[in-house]
């Protein structure tokens, strides 16, 4: 589930902030870019009906399914959590602030650090307690807070588009770090609005482990999540990707939701899969998810930046659709062999021997 969630983070990235700028979706329509050629259309489409926030939600999910899962199997060992927990996302603090600044802005470890900070000394709560915690967090994020935009105004937007395609797809490596740094505050602004919804989803993929849905039980409440979670996620997904996106209006938060419902149904439905069997192929992506999702940026920044290939603002929506597949079906090929001879990614050993306080073996 982790290696699938990989793929749509992968897609969604490389779509909607490698191949252009991650703010040229809020410009008023018309005011972007040319408009797409009809594949390009349906490419950008389906990827905002069925994958746009939906892998970033089944990963956060997964995220607070592994810190329960940790808690549980360090309280059987006699371990106490507190010390784990904080060498753990220490790490995973310091690995993404070095991600954001030097490598790609467009982080989600340093986010997944700090509310993983909060949620940790959570988990010695009950479970309708973290559960009724959960779904209050889902409803602060469809209220509307003023949570700060991240550009003045449209002009202002429109101007820091337009000098990210310069920078990004012409510009040196300096020249994109510098403005990298420069991007952070109005990033920092989006990430601030989805705290609430990340927060919830951790603890929300506690409750799941804690009731054994990720050991096979409940599996009539699993069918009804799938069945009801993909249909009704994707009719809301359909009638709410008509326009581009404000963070103020209901109907966006309706769109949140819809994401959150949908997300659900995928992980119900990879639960159930008959063909978990085939699905196991991605099994060794989601076992170095850490270590994939940083190569997943370098490789992508090498492709798009100036400094690199330049393809930055000159890819379709089709064409980067069958880039991102390409990458990730390299990236299945090599974590396969590279579990077949070690024990861990060389990113997840690190993270493990910090957080252990001694070097892991390696070998199986």
């Amino acid at each position: 589930m982790r290696g699938a969630a990989l793929f749509g983070v992968l897609a969604v990235n490389l779509l909607t902030q490698f191949r252009v700028s991650l703010f040229e979706q809020f410009l008023p329509e018309g005011a972007g870019a040319p408009p797409p050629s009809s594949i390009d259309h349906v490419v950008g489409r389906v990827l905002a009906i069925g994958l746009e926030w939906k892998a970033f939600t089944l990963f956060s999910l997964l995220f607070g399914v592994g810190l329960a899962a940790q808690r549980e199997r360090l309280a059987r060992r006699g371990i106490g959590f507190g010390t784990y927990a904080a060498r753990r996302l220490g790490f995973l603090l310091v690995l993404g602030l070095v991600h954001l600044f030097l490598i790609w802005n467009g982080d989600v470890l340093t986010l997944y650090a700090v509310i993983g900070a909060i949620a940790a000394p959570m988990l010695r709560l009950r479970t309708r307690w973290l559960l009724a915690i959960a779904l209050a967090m889902f409803v602060v994020q469809v209220l509307p807070l003023p949570f700060p935009p991240p550009f003045t105004s449209v002009h202002a937007l429109n101007r820091h588009v337009v000098e990210a395609k310069q920078i990004y797809g012409q510009g040196s490596f300096g020249d994109a770090l510098s403005f990298r740094i420069r991007e952070v505050r109005p990033i920092g602004a989006l990430l601030l609005w989805t705290t609430p919804r990340t927060l919830g989803l951790f603890l929300l993929g506690a409750c799941a482990w804690r009731e054994g849905l990720f050991r096979g039980e409940h599996r009539t409440l699993l069918r009804v999540v799938a069945a009801s979670g993909i249909v009704v996620g994707l009719a809301l997904s359909w009638a709410l990707t008509t326009r581009a996106l404000d963070f103020r209006t209901w109907r966006d938060a309706a769109s949140a939701w819809s994401s959150i419902v949908l997300a659900l149904g995928y992980g119900a439905a990879m639960l159930l899969a008959p063909w978990r069997a085939a699905l196991s192929v991605l099994a060794p992506v989601g076992r170095m998810a850490l270590t994939s999702y940083l190569t997943q940026s370098i490789v992508l920044e090498a492709l798009f930046y100036g400094w690199g290939l330049g393809l930055f603002g000159r890819l379709g929506e089709a064409s980067a659709g069958l880039l991102a597949i390409a990458i990730f079906v390299v990236q299945i090929v090599v974590s396969a062999a590279w579990l077949g001879r070690y024990r861990f990614g060389p990113v997840e050993w690190l993270w493990r021997s910090f957080t252990y306080g001694a070097r892991q073996p390696m070998r199986p």
